[in-house]
């Protein structure tokens, strides 16, 4: 018979299907039980089933990601052969095009450790000890899982349903399309007469049918596609071809005696197998020998070296710029020797898999003054950290200093003593022109902030300063802490004490509002030289700008490295184009950046001992001779001495106090789009879900407006919800606006009277901004050049005003061009997606005020 025909004993398929989502983080999927139910029958049911009925198992409605790595494993230890892995559900990819299968606990904000990240599910399974291996996926972009590198140490083929970067539409029916016509192929066979149902066929033949088979009205047709390498001809099914009677009826025989010699091997298994109980063995070899002394058939005993056991789960915090080389460095920590060991009678197994995810350091703050509620469903802390961390990679000790005295007294402990990892210099990033009017010396040196200041504030027009907001960056908050200091101390020294002098209110009150920023506010060291990095023209470089960053940062971006998700994708380097080089200072009086190790160690939990044993040996491995040549190899520099015992939280709190007294307060209008697209496809909820958590990040002193549009059925039209001035409580809930009666709503003139209503407060001493929640349509019926037209004037407008605007986007593949075109023409606005916004549009909200922090 051609192909690969896998033994019915020794292979196993696995079916996951995740239909609820508890966490509202995505839609129900209704079919997703059915699918399962059908695609067992196929596989273990009729003439021509693959599979005995006990080899197929189900996994439906799994709530986390460690519940199908578990079942992959235990499926994988008790196979020898084939292993088939299928998966419906929703699909989703993050910034960079990595695939992730949402499971009950997921949502979008949060999928790099609530929902299974397929590249490891790949590893996973090409680590089995099975001969080989087929992953069938049916969700919204399972094709970007072919985009990467496929693990090819073991036979394998993956069939999907959607291609790169397409969703795919569930229909209407009791099965999914394309789990529907799979089902149909493997039931009754391919169209090629007398052809076999192997892997690359039943590709084939998918391919024809989502040409002829598509459901009625749908917006995203399946398409499917198969990779394979050397898998491509696994018998997914005993059923032929269109051929005559007799073939048919010999199919059938053969059918029934290979179902036959799976059972007589499975009885063999269940007396014989590896770690099977004595009085099971002497019973089959009694049963045995009866059979031989009656002319029975002899069987075969199964033996295999032991499986590893899943991978201990570590969750790693940092700060947002800082996930990329830290995921790289982990990346390698799990590879490498340390953290390999035989366990059992298994050899070389992988003992821990590191999530890294990041967050601001105000919400990483307010997410430890109440550890009771991290993981709550729905909690601020959960949604916008992250779950609760099991280490915390701060980028500077003065961020520990800060988050340490917010933690309660009953939780003494949980963040234990940091030890320095890693290390970079603080910088200031100058533009040639910005070194000439600060009449500063050549690049690399070391200059004092008391010079810098006095030259600044004396300039007719002072260059703009980009610096984090040191509420929400380490690399803003060291910068502070040397920016405030009179007189200046020695480079990369911290504070001594609280009393040291710092400089008048005043004077930080002219740099805060005149120098730096100048209406753009910095979330992180990221997005500072993003600004500097989209003005920049090779005729006029990067005009008059300047930015405080830390030293890696600046080493990425000369390296034309991406910066973040939200900045244009990697550029030349200054190799390729020398004019994108900055000129760098040294700033005495800075606290060096020293990334501290910090355990965090939760009280209760069963297994605290053996994961501070994973947080040591990563620890010990990041100080050892391989780890530190990664952590180089990353841009770090050497790790520090720790944090400094003469530095106290009230002297980081004290320098965040002034900076907050220096800043106005802010004015955010929120523009809320409920046009009745935005009714699909959950856009609504989550939408409502991502504006209540950014208000829920003002301060005390700010204020907000909610304006809904359109009304009635008239797109241009707005309707006042809560007036322009509320402050936000702390027991904050956003009520859920009701859908207009129309589906376009108009934006350009929507938008154009937001303006004018905040022109009205233009001298008030607050700082506007506005916040603008759409999927939609940003001119009805207008012709190209008029909505070219009318874009130009409200983009020179936005330039003028100096009021940043952030649009959330909530079109399915991202920010539409007019979308970006007016955030990036307002000073420090910018769009964020719908992908992203449950973590971005906290974090942008926050970058525009001080802060909302459990004192």
């Amino acid at each position: 018979m051609p192909g690969y025909l896998p033994s019915p004993a020794d292979s196993r398929a696995l079916l996951i299907g995740a239909g609820l989502y508890p966490a509202k983080g995505f839609p129900e999927l209704p079919q997703a039980g059915e699918n399962l139910a059908e695609l067992r029958s196929v596989l273990s049911d009729g003439e021509h089933a693959l599979l005995l009925p006990h080899r197929v198992t189900t996994l439906r409605d799994p709530d986390l990601p460690g519940e199908v790595f578990a079942a992959v494993h235990r499926a994988a230890a008790e196979t020898t052969e084939l292993l088939l892995v299928y998966y419906v559900g929703h699909g989703y990819v993050d910034a960079d095009g990595e695939l992730f299968l949402a499971v009950g606990g997921s949502a979008k904000e949060t999928a790099h450790f609530s929902a299974v990240r397929c590249s490891d599910l790949l590893e996973q399974l090409a680590d089995a000890d099975v001969e080989r291996f087929v992953l069938i996926l049916d969700c919204c972009y399972s094709g970007n899982l072919l985009d990467g590198a496929l693990p090819t140490r073991r036979p394998f083929a993956v069939l999907t349903s959607s291609p790169h970067n397409r969703e795919v539409s569930p229909g209407q029916g009791r099965l999914t399309p394309f789990t529907e016509q799979l089902a149909q192929v493997l039931r009754h066979g391919v169209s090629t007469p007398h052809g076999h149902a192997t892997v690359q066929a039943v590709g084939r033949e998918l391919e024809a049918r989502a040409r002829l088979h598509q459901p009625p009205d749908t917006v995203y047709h399946w398409a499917p596609t198969e990779v394979s390498h050397q898998a491509g001809d696994t018998m997914l099914s005993l059923a032929l071809g269109p051929s005559g009677d007799l073939e048919r009826a010999l199919g059938t025989l053969r059918g029934l005696h290979r179902r036959a010699t799976g059972y007589l091997a499975a009885g063999w298994q269940w007396f014989f197998g590896r770690g099977r109980p004595r009085w099971r063995r002497l019973l089959g070899i009694a049963l045995s020998l009866a059979l031989l002394a009656a002319g029975g058939a002899t069987g075969y005993a199964l033996t295999r070296p032991g499986t590893c056991p899943p991978p201990l789960e570590l969750r790693m915090l940092t700060a947002p710029e800082e996930v990329g080389p830290l995921s790289g460095i982990a990346d390698s920590y799990e590879r490498s020797p340390a953290n390999h060991q035989d366990i059992r009678d298994a050899r070389d197994c992988r003992t821990t898999h590191l999530t890294v995810y990041g967050a601001g350091l105000d919400a990483i703050a307010q997410a430890f003054s109440d550890p009771a509620a991290w993981n709550t469903p729905g909690s601020d802390a959960f949604t916008q950290v992250g779950p609760q961390p099991d280490l915390w990679i701060p980028q500077s000790s003065a961020e520990r200093l800060y988050v340490v005295q917010r933690v309660p007294g009953s939780y003494d402990g949980l963040l234990g003593t940091g030890i320095s990892v890693a290390g970079s210099r603080p910088v200031l990033a100058v533009s040639d022109s910005v070194r000439a009017a600060l009449r500063l010396g050549p690049s690399g040196t070391t200059v004092k902030w008391s010079t810098l200041r006095d030259r600044w504030l004396g300039l007719k027009d002072p260059p703009v300063l980009l610096r984090p907001n040191p509420t929400v960056s380490g690399t803003g908050l060291v910068h502070t802490l040397g920016l405030y200091r009179d007189p200046d101390g020695d480079a990369g020294a911290l504070a001594l004490e609280d009393s040291e002098p710092l400089i008048p209110d005043g004077e930080i009150g002219r740099l805060e509002r005149q120098v730096i920023g100048q209406g753009r506010s910095a979330q992180d060291g990221y997005w500072a030289l993003c600004e500097l990095r989209r003005g920049y023209e090779r005729d006029r470089a990067y005009g008059s700008a300047a930015a405080l960053v830390s030293q890696r940062e600046l080493d990425a971006m000369e390296a034309g490295d991406p910066l973040g998700d939200q900045c244009p994708d990697a550029v030349d380097s200054v190799r390729q184009d020398p004019g994108r080089r900055l000129d760098r200072y040294w700033l005495r009086g800075v606290p060096d950046l020293d990334y501290p190790l910090v355990p965090v160690v939760w009280p209760g939990a069963a297994d605290t001992e053996q994961r501070q044993a994973a947080v040591r040996r990563f620890r010990d491995w990041l100080t050892g001779p391989a780890g530190s040549a990664r952590i180089a190899q990353a841009g770090y520099g050497g790790s520090g001495d720790g944090p400094p015992d003469q530095l106290s939280a009230g002297g980081v709190d004290t320098r965040l106090a002034r900076y907050s007294r220096a800043h106005p307060n802010l004015r955010l209008l929120v523009l809320f789009d409920v046009s009745g697209s935005m009714g699909e496809e959950g856009r609504m909820e989550e939408a409502r879900r991502s504006v209540e958590a950014a208000l829920r990040r003002l301060a005390d002193s700010d204020v907000y407006g909610l304006t809904t549009f359109p009304t009635g059925h008239d797109p241009a039209a707005a309707h006042e919800v809560v007036p322009l001035g509320a402050a936000v409580p702390d027991a904050f809930t956003l009520p859920a606006p009701p859908l207009a009666g129309t589906r376009e709503a108009d934006l350009y003139t929507v938008l154009g009277h937001a303006l004018d209503r905040l022109d009205a407060f233009d001298h008030d001493g607050r700082q506007s901004a506005v916040l603008l929640v759409t999927d939609g349509d940003w001119l009805i019926g207008a012709t190209e050049e008029e909505r070219a037209s009318a874009r130009k004037k409200l983009t020179q407008r936005l330039a003028a005003t100096g009021v940043p605007l952030i649009v959330a986007s909530m079109r399915p593949y991202g920010c539409a061009r007019e979308a970006a075109a007016l955030a990036g023409a307002s000073v420090g606005g910018t769009c964020v997606a719908s992908d992203s916004m449950a973590t971005r549009l906290p974090q942008l909200v926050a970058a525009l005020t001080k802060r909302r922090v459990t004192p």
